[in-house]
């Protein structure tokens, strides 16, 4: 009687069997629950523009009938239509035709504002709006997003040659320069969410060469935490020089998140940087990456243990995402971000966990035998001192130095592969047991407890290079 659908399913239901049945094959979800809390009694209507806006990209169009009428576009074949679908309350024969003609005259004005941003912005090149970002304030105390742009420039060329992507330098240059141009466009100060992609567009109009194209608007990816990576080596590393920028950008200012606050979104981008750092394989460290972003910047850096801090917890959080147990990932990272690069500690992490799933047996071994080195190491600080094999007094002693020999020629090898750290630790728990078994470590004469302390400790470094082993919790 009142014309009100209490229920939401029942609302989301007419809506949804409608939208499916009038050729909305993949249904915008959010948009749909949002229009669904926006009507009483939704009456779907199908209608249509003038296909003259069909000239402007599709992913404008569908801008404007999403964000701006909440209107859900018809896409056949892949192409979007000049067809689209509306939802109004409480329709009647009476209101229907002003109801749908009001929606289409709205539509239409709508899309002759883009139809014209489209063809104005091209009467210029991409490239020569550049000079518009001075106007343009990046953060306070930090210049304007043509300071920005200078410095993701030279920190992509920096970085294209320690990742060893070996991207041509004059691409690298041309993604890094356009990269924020889009956001003086007509067309994105009305559709901001539209960065990026514009940046695509029109240079695509241009004739510009595709990678360069795909990089502008890939720099922007992954958007959050888990969604899609860059596909481009180019779009990889300016994005990752994006993210570095903007992290000690914020970070030389102090602003530090706190708590739930993360106004700059530091905490997105940080993550942006640990998941390219994977995707990459790269060798490079956070501290590595940072430290490259202080220099462009040309400040001090300060509020770096800050800096530490928080990278370790997103490190630690991202790992802990990639399915490793919270105690493997607490022994792998440590406290610095230099001792190792993220794909390492994903690959040592992996590794630990999946010995531990595998032999149980094995890596207790492991671990009880790394935990036993490490509080005999750790009580007498031997430094560099050498291992003096005429002071061995029984065969274990001698064992337990070759195996270490053998390790650290694989380790110390370019050809050493990281997968294979594990098992080379493991193949210690043998020797060392029966070193332990024969051995009296802390001797009454000096020289052999040093020696022997000395041996531990070189075989406490191989341990350490790979994990804190005392962190890893044991089942009882």
């Amino acid at each position: 009687e009142g014309h009100v659908i209490v229920s939401s399913d029942e609302r989301r239901e007419i809506i949804n069997t409608y939208l499916i049945d009038h050729g909305v094959s993949d249904v915008d979800q959010a948009l749909l629950e949002e229009v669904v809390q926006l009507v009483e009694w939704p009456t779907p209507i199908k209608s249509e523009f003038d296909s003259q806006f069909l000239e402007v990209p599709a992913d404008v169009l569908i801008e404007c009938m999403k964000k701006h009428q909440k209107y859900f576009p018809i896409i056949k074949n892949e192409e979007l239509t000049n067809d689209f679908i509306f939802v109004a309350d409480n329709v009647s024969t009476n209101n229907l035709d002003i109801i749908t003609s009001g929606n289409q005259r709205v539509l239409s004005a709508r899309l002759s504002d883009a139809l014209f941003f489209w063809k104005e912005d091209q009467k210029t090149s991409l490239m020569s709006k550049q000079e518009k970002l001075s106007g343009i304030v990046y953060l306070k105390n930090s210049g304007t997003l043509l300071d920005k742009t200078h410095r993701l420039v030279s920190l992509s060329k920096q970085l294209n040659q320690l990742l060893g992507v070996n991207v041509d330098s004059h691409i690298v240059e041309s993604v890094a320069n356009l990269s924020k141009v889009d956001l003086v466009t007509l067309m994105v100060q009305e559709f901001p969410s539209l960065q990026g992609k514009m940046g695509m567009l029109y240079l695509t109009q241009e004739n510009m060469p595709s990678d360069i194209a795909q990089g502008v608007v890939e720099h922007y990816q992954p958007v959050a935490a888990g969604q899609a990576l860059p596909k481009s080596a180019v779009g990889k590393v300016v994005a990752l020089a994006d993210r570095i920028d903007h992290i000690v950008t914020c970070f030389s200012q102090g602003m530090v998140p706190t708590g739930s606050k993360d106004p700059y979104s530091i905490r997105r981008s940080l993550l942006g940087v640990i998941d390219l750092l994977m995707d990459l394989g790269s060798d490079i460290t956070l501290g590595d990456c940072f430290r490259l972003g202080y220099s462009e910047l040309g400040k001090e850096t300060v509020y770096w243990n800050e800096l530490v801090d928080f990278s370790i917890a997103r490190l630690k959080t991202r790992l802990i995402d990639h399915g490793i147990d919270y105690d493997i990932v607490d022994a792998v990272v440590g406290h610095q971000i230099d001792s190792a690069s993220c794909s390492q500690l994903l690959i040592v992490g992996r590794n630990i966990q999946q010995c531990r799933s595998n032999d149980s047996t094995v890596f207790k071994e492991l671990t009880d035998t790394a935990v036993r080195v490490k509080r005999l190491a750790v009580q007498k600080d031997v430094g560099d001192n050498d291992v003096n094999q005429s002071l061995f007094e029984h065969p274990q002693e001698t064992s337990v130095w070759q195996s270490v020999q053998n390790i650290q020629k694989e380790f110390s090898s370019d050809q050493f592969i990281l997968d294979q750290a594990l098992p080379h630790l493991i193949t210690l728990n043998k020797p060392l047991q029966m070193f332990f078994d024969g051995v009296l470590v802390m001797a009454d004469d000096e020289q052999l407890r040093l020696n022997r302390l000395t041996l531990l400790g070189k075989v406490h470094h191989l341990y350490t290079s790979v994990a804190d082993f005392e962190k890893i919790v044991l089942d009882s």
